[in-house]
């Protein structure tokens, strides 16, 4: 093993901002520290949901002041003020992986004399950094799109070959790459992350149930947020099982005993790639339109664009279910696409010299 390294994650996470930049900075601070590193993780707005998932890990946590992060000013405050805390506390940060979009060069070049490598993660190439490493794991991403942006001539790390798949989950490629060599279209699973728009998706349900071509399916729904009394009912009333709260382990079981599955964008559709899970994804965000139409045009997905009226999208999904081998293409290309090594060699990249 290299020389233990003192690891730090500036990432924030909650229901607003959403969990794939935390997700994704769990997956490296995991494999991290089964590999004997220190990894803590510094935060300005993080909930109870995802404090407890630190606890869960046994990393530390530095708590940050609110800032909105708009100006220049707040960005060198912020920056300034962590700093300060890192001196006054004689902490020496080896590594610090920063996961916000509203951070950029100014916040990064002030706190770079605070660390020997910073990895500045984005996924929309719009914004300047100085940074020694840019990973951007959108599909059809390139260094190019960072060459007026990547101030310090920092190493680009783009494309899927760099996708931060948690490792529990890429440990099932070899599994679903045996389960995916036969095609079925029996165990549907709709999967939006932290999105929280029940009534939308109550009608989704219900349109997609009564469609009539899903008699005798499977339906699951996965949802990371708490769950109304009266959304749980409508799902008992149409028999749709309810999972929350699945670990990693358990939810690469999941994709690899799902035929097919509705779900967001970013890094839950990265991950269903890694697994051949054939998908059609809504982009719940915008920040996912990019990888999203990039994996489209591989034949990875079937992009349904029509959030939030998601009942547009049943007649797709209804000829997708009905298409062995479009399906089949899917997961195919899927599987070629994204193979599960993107987090080895992000790791490679930290411990170098």
């Amino acid at each position: 093993m290299k020389n233990r390294l003192n690891i730090f994650f500036r990432v924030d996470a909650s229901e607003t901002i959403g969990g794939g930049h935390f997700f994704r900075c769990i997956s490296i601070a995991v494999a991290l520290k089964k590999r004997g590193h220190l990894c803590s993780f510094i935060c300005q707005e993080i909930n109870d949901y995802f404090l407890s998932i630190l606890d869960y890990h046994s990393f530390e946590l530095i708590n940050l002041p609110k800032n909105s992060l708009i100006s220049d000013k707040d960005q060198l405050f912020e920056a300034s003020y962590l700093t300060e805390k890192i001196k006054k506390n004689k902490i020496h940060i080896d590594v610090l992986f920063v996961d916000v979009y509203k951070i950029n060069a100014v916040w990064e070049e002030k706190i770079k004399t605070s660390t020997d490598k910073l990895f500045a993660i984005d996924d929309l190439a719009n914004r300047d950094h100085y940074a020694d490493y840019i990973i951007d794991q959108n599909a059809g991403r390139t260094e190019t799109d960072y060459k007026i942006h990547n101030l310090n001539r920092g190493k680009i790390l783009s494309g899927t070959r760099f996708a931060i798949i948690n490792q529990d989950i890429a440990d099932y490629r070899d599994k679903a790459l045996r389960i995916r060599k036969k095609i079925n279209n029996q165990n549907i699973l709709i999967n939006f992350g932290f999105s929280s728009h029940e009534s939308l998706y109550s009608q989704f349900i219900k349109s997609l149930i009564s469609s009539g071509d899903m008699q005798g399916k499977s339906i699951s729904l996965l949802s990371s947020n708490k769950t109304s009394n009266e959304f749980k009912d409508l799902l008992d009333s149409l028999k749709v099982r309810l999972l929350t709260s699945l670990s990693p382990i358990e939810l690469a079981k999941l994709y690899i005993s799902t035929d097919f599955c509705i779900g967001a964008g970013g890094v839950s559709a990265l991950e269903r790639c890694c697994l051949g899970l054939p998908s059609g994804v809504v982009c719940i965000a915008e920040n996912q339109y990019p990888g999203s139409v990039q994996l489209e045009k591989k034949g990875c997905i079937k992009l349904l664009n029509n959030f939030p009226d998601l009942t547009l999208s049943i007649d797709i999904i209804k000829n997708l279910l009905n298409d062995d081998n479009q399906l089949k293409e899917l997961s195919i290309n899927s599987l070629n696409e994204v193979d599960g090594n993107g987090l080895r060699r992000i790791l490679s990249e930290v411990e170098s010299a």
